[in-house]
């Protein structure tokens, strides 16, 4: 059971002709069967509580740690470099080597590792980690 206050993405389902598939938005409603999904900016006038009513499989729960898409301010792609200037005022900056062919996918990738982990040597230790206890 997905809990009040919990941020879920909307499903594909039939729900609202699948009007809101990939939005998000807070649980703030339980109804029998369906859950009351309040999505800014759009408030649903059928409901008392503005909220839109879906079936609970038709969401998905957000992880709190996720990175949106709207922390992001800025991204920048010069030479080998990928510059990804955050909301929150800070900026990560990855380049890929003189050998390796430049991706722009990966040196973004890379950058949001970067963010989530603090270092590019603590990206390291956790994909290692993981590589270790697959063997």
């Amino acid at each position: 059971m997905i809990t009040i206050g919990t941020k879920v993405a909307i499903l594909p389902c039939d729900d609202y002709r699948n009007r809101f598939i990939g939005t998000q938005g807070i649980v703030q409603k339980y109804y029998h069967n369906k859950v009351g999904v309040k999505i800014d900016g759009c408030k649903n006038p059928e409901s008392e509580f503005g909220v839109f009513w879906f079936r609970e499989e038709s969401l998905a729960v957000i992880p709190t740690n996720a990175i949106r898409d709207d922390a992001i301010r800025k991204i920048i792609f010069i030479g080998p470099k990928t510059i990804v200037i955050w909301s929150d005022g800070s900026k990560t900056i990855v380049s890929c080597s003189k050998d390796d062919t430049y991706d722009g996918y990966i040196g973004f990738c890379a950058a949001v590792a970067k963010k989530m982990f603090g270092s590019t040597s603590q990206v390291k230790k956790v994909i290692d980690k993981y590589i270790k206890e697959g063997k």
